[in-house]
Parts: structure tokens; C-alpha cells; sequence
């Protein structure tokens, strides 16, 4: 990947081009996958992220997971979508992840992406 290529820790320290390489590198990849171009239209790119989070409620990591933290299968999944106010424009700012389980004898697990 990039950072390890470029000997960064994060991705905000790679160059426009850098990054410009890598989208490249993911099209390619999407392509040889699906069979298809990556979609450009920004609607279809979100529906398809949306159907994605929807269809990983079923794959075998995800039911292991509820499995071990006692989440029933019938609590289903859920999508938030909302913009982002400043982008990934530095380290006050950026993606993540949480979370939030309900027993309160799981320790809580945060975690940002840089």
C-alpha cells in the first residue's frame, strides 16, 4: 500500500498523486472483481456502500460476533449516512467506527481509522 511504499504513518501525509494512484489501484481491483467499472454517480456509489453493510449482517465473521456477545439475530443492522464537515482533512478529523455493546460486562471498544 501506499503508507509502507512511501514510508508514512498516515494518510495524510501522502501527495495528491499518491492518492490518485491508489483510487486507480481500487477501480482496477473493483473491476477484475465485479466484473463492471466502479460506478461514478455518486447516488449508485452509496446505495451499493448501503446494500453492502445490509448483506455483511449475514457473513461468517459478523454471525461469530453475535454469537460470542450474545447480539440476537433478530436486532438486524442499520445504516447512518451523514456528511462529513471537514473531510479527512488532517488528525482532527477523519472516519471510525464505534462500537457500543449493551452488556455492561463487555469492556467498550472505540476505534477511529486514520
Amino acid at each position: 500500500m501506499p503508507r509502507k511504499k512511501k514510508g508514512v504513518i498516515h494518510d495524510t501525509e501522502l501527495s495528491a498523486d499518491d492518492l490518485k494512484d491508489l483510487v486507480a489501484q481500487f477501480k482496477d481491483f473493483y473491476q477484475k472483481e465485479k466484473g463492471e467499472p466502479f460506478p461514478n454517480e455518486p447516488r449508485t456509489q452509496l446505495l451499493e456502500a448501503i446494500k453492502a453493510v445490509f448483506r455483511s449482517w449475514d457473513n461468517p465473521r459478523a454471525n461469530v460476533y453475535r454469537r460470542m456477545n450474545e447480539i440476537p439475530y433478530s436486532w438486524g443492522t442499520a445504516v447512518n449516512v451523514q456528511a462529513m464537515v471537514f473531510g479527512n482533512a488532517g488528525n482532527t478529523s477523519g472516519t471510525g467506527v464505534a462500537f457500543t455493546p449493551i452488556r455492561p460486562q463487555v469492556k467498550r471498544n472505540y476505534s477511529v481509522n486514520t
